[in-house]
């Protein structure tokens, strides 16, 4: 069964946390690659152009959220990034690039996490 406000309120914590993190990884792109990682860091060019990448998708989410009835196709076009954000995530941690502090494995194993939850969630009420 389809929950519109459910769904709603899911696309737009979606869209508040890539926001979120994107205004953070376009703000201190520096600083966020060293939390993640000692050494084979990513390149701060690299930071800030995910941070931007994530940003619009923030805002595609918002405007997707705001549809009276939002369009299943779209929804799960999102949730496949959300899938793909986590795939990336194991990855990365499970090769040590980009991603091999310890603070930077938990906070990221936390992140995908949440992401792949909002994805499930809209993935199920999307119609």
């Amino acid at each position: 069964m389809r929950s519109t406000f459910g769904l709603q309120s899911v696309l737009l914590l979606n869209a508040a946390s890539c926001i979120g993190f994107g205004l953070l990884f376009i703000s201190l792109p520096a600083p966020t690659a060293m939390f993640l990682a000692n050494e084979k860091t990513a390149p701060v060019w690299f930071i800030v152009v995910l941070g931007a990448g994530l940003i619009a998708n923030g805002v595609g989410l918002a405007v997707t959220a705001r549809q009276q009835a939002p369009q299943a196709g779209l929804v799960r076009f999102f949730s496949i990034g959300d899938l793909l954000w986590v795939v990336a995530t194991l990855l990365l941690i499970a090769t040590g690039w980009w991603i091999n502090t310890s603070a930077g494995i938990s906070a990221a194993l936390l992140v995908a996490a949440l992401v792949g939850c909002m994805g499930w969630l809209q993935w199920r009420n999307a119609g």
